[in-house]
């Protein structure tokens, strides 16, 4: 990575990520599965550091570092060859006990 694109990448992330997050209740994120993910890393600190309520979604072979399940308001496990409605149902589930836990429902 250049000079140059570690400036278009921080960029990105200080006008365009952070507004985001800041403006959003929740922060809902697929764990990754294989490698570091800087992307999901990134958020998910950002999110921590906005104390912002945090909902990961997993896939049930994936295993999750237990720091990342200390810092999750909510792991919901996804079999993403789910039909759509029991997924939508279970995110809803989650979102709304987190968002009630909040004081934000």
């Amino acid at each position: 990575m250049t000079a140059q694109d570690w400036s278009e990448w921080e960029r990105s992330v200080r006008d365009d990520l952070i507004p985001k997050l800041t403006d959003t209740s929740v922060v809902v994120s697929i764990a990754p599965r294989g490698r570091t993910d800087v992307k999901f890393a990134v958020e998910l600190g950002l999110a921590i550091m906005l104390d912002k309520p945090i909902i990961v979604l997993a896939r049930p072979a994936v295993p999750l570092p237990p720091k990342l399940l200390a810092v999750a308001d909510r792991v919901v496990q996804v079999d993403f060859d789910t039909p759509e409605p029991e997924m939508r149902d279970a995110l809803g589930d989650a979102l709304a006990s987190v968002l009630l836990e909040r004081g934000k429902l």
